[in-house]
């Protein structure tokens, strides 16, 4: 049987734009992996992420954390300033992703040297 890896869906700007604008739960969810995984543009996936944590739906928002974590991942900085505060107030009342949010935070201290929550989560 042949392998057949999946295919990601290439967003233009414009398109993430769109999708947080108006696109469905899901639709903003995979745009928030997609960011971190693929977006050439640190401050616009940054900028997206943020935006996308104002979102009401938790996975949406858990989402967004993940994004950020491959972002700090493939650039090796975000703006502390900016991503902190959403850091602790998803771990703090982000229940459905608790654990997922807990690990990017986890990753996004390892990649940039930072120490977020980190004696609550050793």
């Amino acid at each position: 049987m042949e392998r057949v890896l999946a295919q990601r869906k290439q967003y233009t700007d414009a398109l993430a734009v769109q999708i947080l604008r108006s696109g469905s739960n899901k639709e903003k969810a995979e745009l928030a992996m997609a960011l971190g995984f693929d977006c050439p543009d640190y401050g616009f996936a940054q900028s997206m992420c943020i935006q996308l944590l104002q979102a009401e739906d938790e996975i949406v928002r858990g989402n967004a954390i993940i994004g950020l974590a491959h972002i700090a991942r493939r650039f090796g900085k975000l703006d502390k300033r900016v991503v902190k505060p959403y850091l602790l107030r998803e771990l703090r009342e982000n229940i459905k992703c608790k654990d997922f949010i807990a690990d990017a935070v986890h990753d996004i201290n390892m990649y940039l040297g930072w120490s977020i929550a980190d004696r609550r989560y050793k």
